[in-house]
């Protein structure tokens, strides 16, 4: 047999950057009233200092928001105010670009105590690709506001790390009536949790596989193996489909005739959610402990198995 592998690319958006300095607070809660989605007129920012990610710390700035959108911004003698702009005072205050967070559970859960209140995780199973954060996304979660006046404007939602693949993230804003309005990518990112934290032996007497890191490393073996042979049978079907579907019926030899259509293979929706990210498509989140698990999950090869 060939020698076959898979290789993972990586995102390193869920990075953690302690220790935040909240400079603007009175600004955001300002802005959280606007609702800059359904913004109907011009909103002009004046005289706070501007920090800008291209045009550096701007003191006494003024900032023009039109359409949900920054339009213009600098020095009062730069920027024109549109006549029909409101016009907010925040002299004194800092502005700055709001911030993602790059793990959050918002919209999963609200009450941690109450579980009917919470869909992190499906830990019916460990292997689970083709759990779909959007699917369980709670726009009208009171702590989504909450977040979003103390300047987080945009977030990674993730299910719980108690499972090995727990599902697949997703990005929203903060901002929006409805959940359409509020994820901006539904699946944007697929955690893969190999810390330990994921084995099934908290107890004795509920001990079950995997139990082991061992364990949790052969399920994803198989997994990713299983996912690897399930597109290779939809190739086959869909080449053997092409070469039946081209062969004009009056050419066709004899024997070819008789022959019946190819059948499709079953879907299964948990191999074809690992597709796009064994093909390279979309990123994979890795949590792990120390160096040699990190780069042993990125190339793993079915000869090593």
């Amino acid at each position: 047999m060939g020698k076959t592998g898979f290789e993972f690319p990586v995102s390193s958006f869920r990075s953690w950057v302690p220790n935040f300095i909240w400079l603007a607070v009175p600004v955001c809660l300002v802005l959280g009233e606007i609702g800059m989605a359904q913004q109907s007129k011009p909103v002009v920012l004046k005289g706070g200092k501007l920090l800008t990610i291209s045009h550096g710390t701007i003191e006494n700035g003024v900032l023009v928001m039109e359409g949900g959108r920054i339009t213009s911004l600098g020095a009062p003698s730069s920027v024109t105010i549109p006549r029909d702009a409101r016009v907010i005072d925040v002299t004194g205050m800092t502005v700055y670009p709001g911030l993602i967070d790059s793990e959050t559970s918002l919209g999963l859960t609200e009450i941690s105590a109450e579980p009917s209140t919470n869909d992190q995780v499906e830990t019916s199973d460990e292997i689970m690709p083709h759990m779909h954060v959007y699917d369980a996304f709670h726009a009208e979660s009171e702590l989504i506001p909450v977040t979003r006046i103390n300047g987080v404007t945009n977030a990674i939602v993730a299910p719980d790390s108690r499972d090995t693949l727990p599902g697949q993230d997703s990005f929203i804003q903060l901002d929006g009536k409805s959940a359409q309005e509020m994820l901006l990518v539904r699946d944007i990112a697929m955690p893969l949790n190999f810390t330990g934290d994921q084995r099934r032996n908290q107890s004795w007497e509920k001990r079950k596989f995997p139990s082991t890191r061992m364990g949790m490393a052969a399920q994803l073996r198989q997994a990713f193996l299983d996912a690897q042979r399930y597109a290779q049978d939809w190739d086959d079907y869909d080449k053997k489909k092409a070469e039946t579907g081209n062969k004009p019926v009056g050419n066709k030899p004899a024997e070819d005739k008789d022959k019946k259509a190819p059948t499709a293979p079953k879907r299964d929706l948990k191999l074809e959610a690992l597709l796009p990210y064994l093909q390279g498509k979309k990123s994979i989140v890795l949590a792990a402990q120390g160096p040699s698990i990190w780069k042993q999950r990125f190339n793993w090869h079915a000869s090593s198995i």
